[in-house]
């Protein structure tokens, strides 16, 4: 793990396959996270959450082309997802570590409608597989 999270529990860990290089992914997950929470709806949700940043991520670590960091926080949570990109001989494997602390009443309450829940593995796949996507087109 890098310095950036090292405080925050291990959530879990996902990966998928992408027919991309390893340049091509590192740049599939960079615009991912350039504007996550952005535009009208997106602000206003990042306002009534408490983001900072005010986008929900900010890259806080990067090794071109194999490794980029994301973290930030809001009201219930403080989180980070690790994402290494390693390669493959018909492209490369992208994998995400999650990180993050749920503290006091809200943060629990959070914590067992997101990932408790196991929606928080339905929507990590679900973004890999977007990046993955991206990064072969």
């Amino acid at each position: 793990m890098t310095e950036a999270l090292e405080h925050l529990p291990l959530i879990d860990v996902h990966s998928v396959v992408a027919d991309a290089a390893p340049e091509a992914v590192f740049d599939a997950v960079e615009r991912r996270f350039a504007g996550w929470l952005s535009g009208r709806l997106g602000g206003a949700l990042s306002r009534l959450w408490g983001c900072e940043p005010a986008g929900a991520f900010e890259v806080v670590a990067e090794e071109r082309p194999t490794l980029i960091v994301v973290a930030g926080k809001h009201r219930f949570s403080r989180y980070g997802i690790v994402f290494r990109i390693n390669p493959t001989s018909t492209g490369s494997t992208l994998s995400a570590e999650s990180h993050a602390e749920f503290p006091g009443l809200h943060g629990r309450a959070y914590k067992a409608l997101v990932v408790d829940s196991r929606l928080h593995v339905i929507a990590t796949r679900r973004l890999l597989g977007e990046i993955a996507d991206s990064a072969e087109h």
